[in-house]
C-alpha cells in the first residue's frame, strides 16, 4: 500500500483514492507539484561522479551558509523531510 500525506485538506498517495474519498489530491508527484508552488521545494537535477547508485543518493550540502539537502526522488524528500504531512 502506498503512502498517503494530506496537505491543505487533499489526501496525496500513488494509489488512486479518487473512488474512495472526496479529497484526493493526486498523486505524491503532484503533491510535490504543490509544494513546489507554494516554496516549500524544488526540482532539479543533478549530476554527480561517485561510486554510488541515485538510490543512495541524499546529500546534505552547505551553499552561502545555508544547509541544502538533496535526494534520490521526491518519494525519500517526502520520506525524510515531509513525514509530518502523512496520515
Amino acid at each position: 500500500m502506498s503512502k498517503e500525506y494530506e496537505y491543505n485538506g487533499k489526501i496525496y498517495s500513488d494509489e488512486n483514492l479518487s473512488k474512495a474519498i472526496d479529497n484526493y489530491g493526486g498523486t505524491l508527484y503532484d503533491l510535490t507539484t504543490e509544494l513546489r508552488k507554494e516554496g516549500m521545494c524544488k526540482r532539479l537535477t543533478v549530476y554527480a561522479i561517485g561510486d554510488f547508485t541515485e538510490y543512495d543518493l541524499a546529500v546534505t550540502v552547505n551553499r552561502n551558509h545555508e544547509e541544502i539537502k538533496l535526494y534520490a526522488d521526491y518519494e525519500d524528500m517526502l520520506d525524510d523531510y515531509y513525514c509530518w504531512l502523512e496520515v
